[in-house]
């Protein structure tokens, strides 16, 4: 949930040194990049794909490399997609703390795992450093994961790890939330981009949104005020982090939807096209630098441009992004939406692909009452009837073969958003029950 339509922000989880890996790649230690990469995926049993390698490192600076990013052809264009299958091997398996997939199941050290927790975006700000919503100390970050581990036993977060946050050369602003997380026992969901281009730079006169244009080609280029493409970026902070069991699977985009521009009309199979493309392409950079951990697009799936209906939502999810996601917004009930969008109807989809699927973002405003209004004010009883309510959205999705749900959002306070949950809300109770049914937390 950000940027303009909605309200603002984002989101973050467990066991390494935080620092990550000296990047690998090629033989030489150069990072690998380009869409030809996918050539050299293994497939999920295991061998390896034909085709040719002709990978290439990043060299020096941006400015030193081609806006168009690596040489060579794009297999991941819409005419040729590589497709994954959901089996075992993809991403690490056994004992290693890395996040794989079985099915419609994640798997982590060999036994089927779920996950709840919430999604925190100002977890990345720090001072001196990039700061979106406030500067987080060092105290303030370690409060807050204390806060929703011991009191709701989240085992998840999702953040902000975004270019304007840190790259090559200075990775620490990362580097502090992975190992706070790490010491916790927690898991953190890394956000590569917004949608909204919420707490990040953007050109003057020009309404932040990540446009279709950007995914068909954009991303290849050099964004306003950095010094990596996007491309490179995913590149760079995969291999960075290469093999870190902290991070439980790399998420491209938050809300992901190709317009021409905000409020233009859709070209719907443009832009299933494009994002496809796009999803595929970054996919594939990020498993050929980091070949442990699982990626995951970044979708609302609730209507948006390129991924509304039936055929845009399997097609997305068809080839090398390892699991679906939805946000709800629909107020109460537990698997509310209608018959196109609901989400019911994304769960069974996702299943039909022998994916698993996730929630990102659950939010119920603070002020809900019991008819599902929100107009009224911030009360002990508001609250009490967004607990009851989240609380049948948790056994309702769970029940339905979710794998993870994050609730939109946690804040330490005071209250500038109508969805956060803050220190001594009902719904960390809720959510503390919840974690004892999936991880035995008991406090």
């Amino acid at each position: 949930m950000v940027g303009a339509p909605l309200l603002a922000a984002v989101l973050c989880c467990a066991g390494f040194a935080a620092g990550g890996e000296t990047p690998h790649g090629n033989a030489d230690g150069t990072l690998r990049f380009g869409a030809d990469l996918l050539h050299s995926l293994p497939s999920a049993a295991g061998t390896s794909a034909s085709g040719n390698n002709p990978s290439t490192g990043l060299s020096g600076t941006a400015g030193q490399r081609s806006a168009g990013g690596a040489a060579g052809s794009n297999p991941s264009a819409a005419s040729a997609h590589p497709t994954a299958s959901a089996g075992p091997s993809a991403g690490a398996a056994g004992g290693s703390g890395l996040v794989s997939r079985n099915g419609t199941s994640l798997m982590l050290n060999g036994s089927p795992w779920q996950f709840a927790g919430y999604d925190d975006y100002r977890l990345t700000s720090a001072s001196p450093g990039h700061q979106c919503g406030g500067a987080q100390s060092s105290a303030d970050v370690a409060a807050a994961l204390d806060e929703i581990r011991n009191n709701s036993g989240a085992t998840v977060v999702r953040t902000w790890f975004m270019q304007a946050y840190g790259g090559p050369g200075n990775w620490s602003q990362f580097d502090h939330v992975l190992s706070a997380a790490a010491a916790r026992g927690m898991k953190v969901i890394p956000v590569l981009a917004d949608q909204w281009a919420a707490c990040e730079p953007w050109p003057a006169g020009q309404a932040p949104y990540r446009t279709l244009a950007w995914y068909q080609s954009g991303y290849r280029a050099v964004d306003y005020g950095y010094s990596l493409s996007y491309r490179d970026y995913a590149a760079a902070i995969a291999a960075h982090y290469r093999n870190n069991p902290t991070i439980a699977f790399w998420q491209l985009v938050n809300e992901a939807e190709a317009l021409d521009g905000v409020g233009s009309a859709c070209e719907d199979a443009a832009a299933n096209a494009a994002l496809r493309s796009f999803a595929d392409d970054v996919a594939g950079i990020i498993k050929v630098n980091d070949r442990g951990h699982l990626v995951s697009l970044g979708t609302i799936a609730t209507g948006q441009c390129g991924t509304s209906s039936t055929s845009d939502f399997l097609n997305l999810h068809s080839g090398l992004i390892d699991i679906c996601e939805y946000h709800d917004y629909f107020g109460r009930g537990g698997l509310p939406g209608d018959q196109w969008h609901g989400v019911a109807v994304r769960i069974n989809q996702c299943h039909s692909l022998n994916k698993p699927i996730f929630a990102g973002e659950v939010g119920l405003q603070a002020s809900i009452a019991a008819d599902g209004s929100t107009g009224g004010p911030v009360t002990a009883a508001s609250l009490a009837q967004r607990a009851s309510f989240l609380k049948e959205k948790l056994q309702a999705q769970f029940g339905a073969g979710i794998a993870g749900f994050l609730i939109w959002q946690y804040a330490a306070g005071p209250r500038t958003d109508n969805y956060e949950v803050q220190p001594g809300d009902p719904t960390e109770a809720v959510m503390a029950r919840v974690a004892v049914t999936l991880d035995g937390w008991l406090g």
